[in-house]
């Protein structure tokens, strides 16, 4: 029987091939590695965040409030101590007329202090409809008219020339509530939540009140509503016409970026951080809002951490 043996050159082949062997062992050792570590600096991670999106109707409106003007005693150049939105006391001075004739150092008897004859906000700004629009037998069609009215707006500030009885200032009861006349489109807004007393929420650059519905008048065009607001934003109250937002939905979830929700196996889903390395969740989307997604899905909490960039983690599960 013959005895098996290596030869010197098998052994160094063999040697060779275990060193290549390792070498490329190493170095994948040392790739997969790297690849980790970098991964991980690249990896942006942020928490989960509750958010909503509100489906809203864009609707125009005109304001109508508890309005008096002040008139001026004489003719003469004004003078306003008051600021535009600050609220007064009744026989608070709010204006300072000077008899137009009067020079610097003359009599003071030319100075005429106006003073409030009642509590209100101080507002700057005159459009002529303060005496048309009241809050008796206010009706929704019937406002159709005020916007073919000429309007001669003014706003009254310090060294203007006023006449004898015209306004040097216009208070608005802020402790009264605030009438909306809304024209809203057909197809807007749904007209069952315009039924009866029913209550809507209104937005106005962003700042949410509820208001409710005193009158609807629908014609083949659009639908003209009424409403009365008794809490609301009181920056309101100088102005008159107005874009506003009607609430019409109101969806709540987590607000994600969009890159953050990745398709797998045709389910939408996203990464968590967990433990040592990340977890697949599904969601469901429902909702988008200017590049972001609004998600629900079971286990969702502020807890989590969610990764936002989650294409570094393809073949992960």
């Amino acid at each position: 029987m013959k005895k098996a043996f290596s030869s010197p050159r098998q052994n160094k082949v063999l040697f060779l091939l275990l060193l290549i062997g390792a070498g490329v062992f190493i170095l994948w050792l040392a790739g997969n590695l790297t690849w980790h570590v970098l991964q991980a600096r690249l990896m942006k991670v942020e928490p989960l965040m509750p958010g909503k999106i509100r489906q809203t109707a864009k609707v125009s409106g005109c304001l109508v409030k508890n309005e008096t003007l002040v008139p001026s005693p004489i003719r003469g150049q004004l003078k306003l101590p008051v600021q535009d939105g600050q609220r007064v006391s009744p026989g608070e001075t709010v204006a300072v007329v000077t008899a137009v004739h009067a020079q610097e150092g003359e009599d003071k008897k030319n100075n005429f202090a106006v003073q409030t004859p009642v509590a209100g906000l101080v507002c700057v700004y005159i459009d002529g409809l303060e005496g048309l629009l009241r809050f008796d037998d206010l009706k929704a069609l019937e406002m159709t008219g005020v916007e073919k009215l000429d309007k001669q707006p003014l706003t009254l500030c310090t060294g203007m020339i006023v006449e004898k009885g015209r306004p040097v200032i216009k208070l608005v009861d802020n402790l009264s509530p605030l009438k909306i006349w809304l024209r809203i489109s057909c197809g807007e807004f749904p007209p069952e939540k315009l039924t009866g007393k029913s209550f809507v929420n209104v937005l106005w650059k962003g700042n949410p009140f509820r208001a409710q519905v005193e009158d609807v008048q629908t014609t083949n065009e659009d639908t003209r509503v009424l409403l009365s607001a008794s809490v609301y934003p009181q920056q309101l109250l100088c102005r008159r016409w107005v874009e506003m937002e009607l609430i019409k939905n109101e969806l709540a979830g987590f607000l994600v970026p969009e890159g953050a929700i990745l398709q797998k196996d045709g389910i939408m889903g996203l990464y968590v951080l967990y433990k040592q390395g990340a977890r697949w969740v599904p969601v469901e989307v429902v909702g988008r809002t200017n590049g972001q997604l609004l998600i629900n899905g079971e286990g969702l909490s502020p807890q989590l951490q969610l990764i936002v960039n989650p294409r570094l983690l393809r073949g992960k599960s």
